[in-house]
């Protein structure tokens, strides 16, 4: 097969916690908040009005801060995807020479766009933080998702690997393409989600609407009660660290193919990372957009 023909098949494609995953979770906080708040926040993400910063649909916009980095190169927001927390195996942490930013991370990503969202101008909303507003909750959007990765929250470190994986990017597996390390596997929900070209059709949109709605009626929101009353995002990130220890690199191997068992396991805990983050979104949703007729 040619490169361009490889080209034009995975042209569009965005691959970090992959795009179809972001969107499911958007699509389940858009049915969880109804369409009134969901007018809302298509408005204030409308306040940035570069093509590029916009899509023929409104779900695309989850995956925004991806094509930022991808697509456009525009990588200066990186490390706001990821908070590797160390996953000391084998090695004693005085010997790991990883640094954890305590700051360039996930989780503030997530508390300065709230932060950012529910600053309250003295004067109606649209005379102030357009911009700003609209880039904050776009990065919201996508990094509540991030957060519930759990290899965007983990990276394991090993006598033989000191500078840890990178959250498994340096733990090579055997797969197809765009499958060749742990995180890949991740990322993309054990392969059981079918990427579609974007712009997204009517077809695809209804195919990853679909996914929603049987992900939430697998796990629907008071079956996550207890996980749900954990607000501190800092906690949520732990639970990321703790499966990523128990799950993510446990009963699969350097070097080799993934079980089939391993992947479909592990798939049940992708999808209930999605629905979680999914109504976590929802409720922070909720709570920081509003209209100038709220606030007064």
């Amino acid at each position: 097969m040619s490169l361009i023909v490889l080209f034009l098949l995975f042209a569009g494609m965005v691959y970090p916690w992959s795009g179809p995953s972001h969107v499911i979770i958007y699509m389940i906080a858009r049915k969880e908040i109804g369409p009134n708040q969901t007018a809302l926040v298509d408005e204030i993400i409308k306040q940035m009005p570069e093509p590029e910063a916009n899509y023929p649909n409104p779900y695309e916009i989850a995956i925004w801060a991806d094509d930022m980095k991808m697509r456009y190169k525009f990588k200066a927001l990186g490390g706001f995807h990821y908070y590797d927390q160390l996953f000391c195996d084998g090695i004693d942490p005085s010997d790991v020479t990883e640094i954890v930013d305590p700051v360039y991370n996930v989780v503030n990503a997530v508390l300065i766009s709230q932060k950012t969202m529910k600053y309250r101008p003295p004067y109606p909303f649209h005379f102030d933080g357009r911009f700003e507003k609209s880039f904050a909750l776009r990065f919201l959007i996508h990094t509540v998702g991030d957060l519930h990765q759990p290899l965007h929250t983990a990276t394991r470190c090993t006598p033989s690997m000191p500078k840890c994986d990178g959250g498994g990017n340096r733990f090579r597996i055997k797969g197809h393409l765009f499958t060749r390390n742990l995180h890949a596997l991740w990322d993309q929900a054990m392969g059981f989600i079918e990427f579609k070209k974007r712009p997204y059709n009517e077809q695809s949109i209804e195919y990853y609407q679909g996914l929603a709605d049987a992900i939430t009626k697998q796990f629907p929101r008071a079956s996550l009660s207890d996980d749900l009353a954990i607000t501190d995002q800092w906690a949520i990130a732990k639970k990321g660290l703790d499966i990523a220890i128990n799950y993510a690199y446990k009963g699969i191997h350097e070097n080799e193919y993934p079980s089939e068992e391993y992947k479909r396991s592990r798939f049940e805990i992708c999808k209930r990372q999605i629905a979680l983050a999914g109504y976590r979104l929802a409720d922070m949703l909720k709570e920081i957009v509003y209209s100038a007729e709220d606030k007064e």
